[in-house]
């Protein structure tokens, strides 16, 4: 639960513009929107910021949050279970839990990631084999997916430098890595190089068989690999994998389709949380993924800014 100075509030009386401000930097897809006493009003979530803008374009920011909330937002108590909450969001197919307490105050944001990974990391009936090798796709997810072209059509990318060390991190736990890219870059071959990275496969329109072919030469099953993308040329490879992972602004079908989905852009880090996901099931001994995707897991699946 996100307590104290993590929990995303603005007053009734606030512009909307404070309201989007406490929300991008809580980045919990929305926030409490408090009475003068302090108790619970509404709330604003992302999908209210969306249809608000279409409905009053740049005249929105001139509103208060008290005008843009949804007022009477469905809440929960702090005795509530985890698995409870899970079942609720799951029912009311939303994203975040407002807790409050008897005398209206709000003690809390309960967010569907938080549910997930506890979710991840203590349910299952069957053991989980843990994550053996992670492969990524690099454009829009080691990368932002903007391209500079030089004169000689040579194409340059940055990298985070967060997400380097993450293949580091991962290397010193024993997790093989791998890359399968549509596209082909020098860069990408001197980056691969020098972070060790030998399974570099680029210019792959089809990336299944590629997928299958390293699971063959490593010796591995596909429920101990996981793989993380961004576009719908990675979707065959995710739903063969044991752990699927999205960046937090991947296609929505791509979203739809993944075990986890990072808080992270492409580039901005989201290898280096899948990574450390993944790691942390490791030391937590729970395995980082299930043997099978579960039928209910759909409304609740993931950490989604769209919801």
């Amino acid at each position: 639960m996100h307590k104290g100075d993590d929990i995303p509030r603005v007053a009734a009386s606030a512009p909307m513009a404070e309201a989007v401000e406490e929300m991008t930097c809580k980045r919990l897809g929305m926030t409490c929107v408090l009475r003068p006493d302090g108790r619970l009003a509404g709330i604003i979530t992302d999908g209210d910021l969306r249809r608000l803008i279409g409905r009053h374009k740049a005249a929105l920011l001139k509103r208060t949050a008290a005008e843009g909330m949804t007022a009477g937002p469905v809440t929960i108590g702090r005795s509530v279970l985890a698995t409870e909450a899970l079942n609720l969001m799951e029912r009311k197919k939303i994203t975040s839990l407002v807790v409050v307490a008897a005398d209206g105050l709000v003690e809390g944001v309960i967010h569907l990631h938080d549910l997930w990974r506890r979710r991840w990391f203590d349910e299952g009936p069957r053991p989980r084999p843990p994550i053996r090798m992670i492969l990524t796709d690099v454009d829009g997810t080691l990368t932002d997916g903007t391209l500079a072209v030089l004169p000689d059509g040579e194409e340059i990318k940055s990298y985070h430098v967060r997400d380097g060390l993450a293949v580091l991190l991962a290397q010193i736990v024993g997790l093989k890595q791998g890359i399968i890219t549509g596209k082909r870059s020098r860069g990408l071959e001197k980056r691969a190089e020098r972070l060790k990275i030998t399974e570099l496969h680029q210019g792959v329109v089809n990336k299944l068989p590629v997928f299958e072919e390293i699971l063959s030469r490593h010796g591995l099953r596909p429920e101990e690999v996981a793989y993380i993308g961004d576009d719908l040329g990675d979707i065959e490879v995710m739903r063969r994998a044991g752990l699927a992972g999205a960046v937090a602004d991947a296609h929505p079908t791509v979203r739809k389709a993944a075990h986890y989905v990072c808080s992270e852009r492409g580039g901005r880090g989201a290898y280096r949380e899948f990574v450390e996901f993944i790691i942390t099931a490791r030391i937590n001994g729970t395995g980082s993924t299930r043997n099978s995707r579960p039928s209910s897991i759909e409304p609740y699946k993931n950490h989604r800014r769209d919801a």
